[in-house]
């Protein structure tokens, strides 16, 4: 359960970090500290589970055509990945739900949003 909340802690801080005042082109990627063994794995997690939708960087999926992309998500009548940067709703959402759709995934028809369940 500990690593579930740092996970989430990771997500909200990828999306803190990233400011509207950052105009540069370079994706800013929040560093961890390598002896903090419990942020290096939830780090480690975000990447694996999350980043090839989320982003690496939180910014959401790509924009284009092919799999994986914005487009294609609405296509197949679903919304597009949140991101989890500035831009993003993630922070608008109590941490229980948050956690809640780590946990047992999203995959109602009614929320219209794919996450596979990472409990």
């Amino acid at each position: 359960m500990r690593r579930l909340y740092l996970l989430l802690f990771l997500l909200l801080l990828v999306g803190c970090t990233i400011t509207p005042e950052n105009t540069s082109s370079t994706p800013v990627i929040p560093t961890v500290d390598p002896a903090d063994t419990e942020l290096v794995g939830a780090k480690r997690k975000y990447e694996l589970l999350c980043a090839h939708c989320h982003g690496y960087t939180g910014g959401g999926q790509p924009i284009g055509s092919g799999p994986g992309t914005v487009e294609t998500t609405i296509e197949l009548g679903f919304h597009p990945v949140p991101r989890h940067d500035a831009e993003g709703h993630t922070w608008q959402h109590p941490d229980q739900l948050l956690f809640q759709i780590v946990k047992d995934g999203a995959s109602s028809p009614l929320y219209l949003y794919i996450m596979s369940p990472h409990g």
